[in-house]
């Protein structure tokens, strides 16, 4: 089984759920760069909308969405969990990775899983639009994934594989850079 909804590193109590339910699970952190992150989340309206409060600073002297804040505090409630995951069940990969080698970093995270690494099990990762949950789902179970993903779900690069740390941030006013703590954490997750 394979669980991936972004919702569950939003709150502490549904990671303790599924480390409750699944003791032996392998987990997978995919990390994103913060800049196509924060990009990602306002292109989004519904991802946006829903997640407001988590992007405004209470201390600002101006209120604006500011992803950063989210990202912040998913990755570090994302660390929180891990620490007491045991090394040999987890793994990280940046996306920007996974897209610049696909096949390779596949290949990569197949062994890590202990599932096939062969040239077809690969080719079949390269094609989510071949799956059977590629679609909007069956009534009452509609809509299960992420909407851009189902309204195209090939396996497209979305963004640039370069970014920066360094330099201001689009959506921020003044044209602001990443906050310290932004950049400190990033820095660990090997962004430049």
């Amino acid at each position: 089984m394979v669980e991936k909804s972004r919702v569950n590193v939003r709150n502490t109590d549904a990671l303790e759920r599924i480390r409750e339910a699944c003791p032996d699970a392998f987990y997978v952190h995919l990390v994103r760069h913060p800049l196509s992150f924060g990009a990602a989340i306002l292109a989004s309206p519904a991802d946006s909308r829903h997640l407001v409060r988590a992007m405004i600073d209470p201390g600002a002297e101006q209120r604006t969405l500011d992803p950063q804040l989210l990202w912040l505090e998913v990755e570090r409630r994302i660390d929180e969990f891990l620490a007491e995951v045991p090394p040999e069940r987890q793994t990280h990969l940046r996306i920007e990775e996974l897209f610049t080698s696909p096949k390779t970093r596949l290949r990569t995270l197949a062994a890590n899983l202990q599932l096939s690494t062969q040239t077809a099990a690969v080719e079949a990762m390269l094609h989510p639009e071949r799956s059977p949950f590629s679609g909007m789902g069956p009534v009452g179970a509609n809509l299960g994934d992420e909407l851009q993903f189902l309204e195209n779900p090939t396996f497209l690069v979305p963004f640039p594989s370069e970014a920066s740390l360094e330099g201001p941030v689009p959506w921020l006013p003044k044209r602001r850079g990443f906050r310290p703590e932004v950049v400190e954490r990033a820095r660990t997750l090997g962004y430049v």
